[in-house]
């Protein structure tokens, strides 16, 4: 009989095939069949399996979570998951999974980095879940705070191919407005071959350029490329662009050079199309120059408890903002420390670095009133009261 491999193993290939929920269920899968085994079968039906984005909506962790585990039943929580009864979280360790509380009746399920057979899991999974989270931030006015979708494609020009295709056309459309387009997204379904017109630009002033946005994964073939030609003639355009997740055969490159037409054509592969997304990061000098004007009056600062035994806070300042996500520099802190005891006092957000922290912005998403943030930290805004801090552990 075959040796069986290791879960870690058989996981990634579940990750591969289906996704980091198909992953959740099948941990969910083999921990009840432990919990039978050992007694508890009658003690299952409120137990839950997801994942880390579904029960936080926050950014991924660097130690990435596989899956979060909900228990309503209380005596499998105190016996099992909190007295470690029948040696549960060793059992975990052995199969390359960690084992963590993170309050009653929530427990989450990570991949280490430090077990050989589990690392290649760990590395997939980190990249997956940020792929997830940018996929999942990819709104139609999110280009004024493109940072983070624009960094992370850039980057990764492969997970283009990955999107829902209506999510690789939000994406195209994005770019084209951080570039100075007047932006016009199509309604996604019978658009006679237009996805995306482009009505104006700052420089090539008033024209129309007819976009085709073709998510796909094989390489894209020379009738499909014909297509925007016949769509931008009966639209009567200055320009068509067609953008591929993929690339283009060689034959097609080929025919549009041999036979050039009346409305210029322009082919973008995805390389091209990261290396739009990397021309477009905001430059730090343009962040310097919002923090230069800001003072304790007129700056948007946010705030975030951090701790648990050791209290401190996480500060920034909001840099530029839309209705669903904001871009933040963070800001160091100025304590007031008590005389009788240095480890406690009261803090205060320090703008005087926000000009040398501007390199590090980061984006956070709107949450009603709140700022969930790249960096795991779930903001508010100050009142403009010093805050608590206590040192002491």
């Amino acid at each position: 009989m075959a040796e069986q491999a290791p879960l870690p193993t058989q996981l990634l290939a579940v990750l591969n095939a289906r996704g980091q929920h198909a992953v959740a269920r099948t941990i969910g899968d083999v921990v009840r069949n432990w919990l039978a085994e050992h007694g508890w079968a009658d003690h299952l039906s409120e137990l839950d399996f997801t994942t880390y984005q579904d029960h936080y909506n926050l950014p991924p962790r660097g130690w990435p979570v596989a899956a979060i585990m909900h228990n309503g039943d209380n005596q499998l929580e105190d016996m099992v998951f909190v007295e470690n009864e029948g040696g549960f979280w060793e059992w975990l360790d052995s199969l390359g999974l960690h084992f963590e509380t993170d309050s009653g009746g929530v427990h989450e399920l990570s991949v280490p980095d430090d077990i050989p057979f589990s690392l290649e899991l760990h590395n997939q999974l980190a990249i997956v879940q940020a792929f997830e989270w940018h996929a999942y931030l990819v709104e139609p006015d999110y280009a004024t705070i493109y940072r983070t979708v624009f960094e992370h494609f850039g980057r990764h020009p492969e997970h283009f191919g990955d999107l829902h295709w209506r999510g690789f056309e939000r994406v195209c459309a994005s770019v084209f407005t951080a570039q100075g387009y007047t932006t016009e997204l199509g309604k996604g379904r019978n658009d006679d071959g237009v996805d995306i017109r482009l009505t104006a630009h700052p420089v090539y002033g008033q024209q129309l350029t007819v976009v085709q946005a073709k998510r796909q994964k094989k390489k894209v073939e020379l009738n499909l490329v014909q297509g925007i030609l016949g769509a931008a003639l009966g639209e009567r355009a200055d320009r068509s662009i067609f953008v591929t997740s993929s690339r283009f055969l060689p034959g097609v490159e080929r025919w549009t050079r041999a036979h050039p037409t009346a409305i210029p054509l322009e082919l973008v592969d995805r390389q091209k199309l990261a290396e739009w997304c990397r021309e477009l990061l905001p430059e730090a000098a343009w962040l310097r120059q919002q923090a230069a004007s800001w003072s304790l009056g007129n700056a948007k600062i946010v705030v975030a408890p951090k701790g648990v035994r050791m209290i401190n806070s996480a500060w920034a300042a909001v840099v530029a903002e839309t209705r669903l996500a904001a871009r933040l520099i963070p800001l160091d802190a100025l304590y007031e420390r008590m005389p009788t005891d240095p480890l406690r006092g009261t803090e205060t957000p320090d703008l005087a670095g926000a000009v040398l922290e501007a390199g590090r912005s980061f984006t956070a998403r709107r949450v009603g009133d709140r700022y969930a943030g790249d960096d795991g930290q779930l903001y508010h805004v100050w009142d403009g009261n010093p805050r608590h801090f206590d040192d002491a552990d």
